[in-house]
This record gives structure tokens, sequence and C-alpha cells, in this order.
């Protein structure tokens, strides 16, 4: 289990996404969390769909700044 903190819920020491798909009767989640300290969550189909591409966008402008 690299790169994810022990929960699995990441956070600045380990970052990453995690996503709950949720169930028949409970809303999917999700959380985010970068070294550089940003970090967002969110609750429910639209909100988690669209937490996972900032999290790829935000990832991607890191890699943009690392070529410079």
């Amino acid at each position: 289990m690299t790169g994810m903190a022990k929960d699995l819920h990441p956070t600045t020491d380990a970052p990453g996404l995690h996503v709950n798909g949720g169930s028949r009767y409970t809303a999917p989640t999700g959380e985010y969390a970068c070294r550089c300290g940003a970090s967002d969550s969110a609750k429910g189909d639209t909100a988690v769909t669209a937490l996972v591409q900032a999290y790829g966008e935000h990832k991607a402008s890191h890699a943009k700044e690392a070529r410079r």
C-alpha cells in the first residue's frame, strides 16, 4: 500500500484521490489531497465526477510546472 494513508483517506503526507462509489442508499463521496496543500471533497454523482476532473487538472498543472 504505497502512496496512500493507512485509512485510505489522502493527506498532504500521503496525497491522492479516494472515491467511495456509494450504494443503493448512500451517495458517492470523494476527496483528494496534494502535497502542495490543496484539498477538496465532494458528495453526490455530479460533484464527485467534477472532483475527479478537478484533481486530474490539478495534477496536470504540477506536471506542466515541472517541465518548465
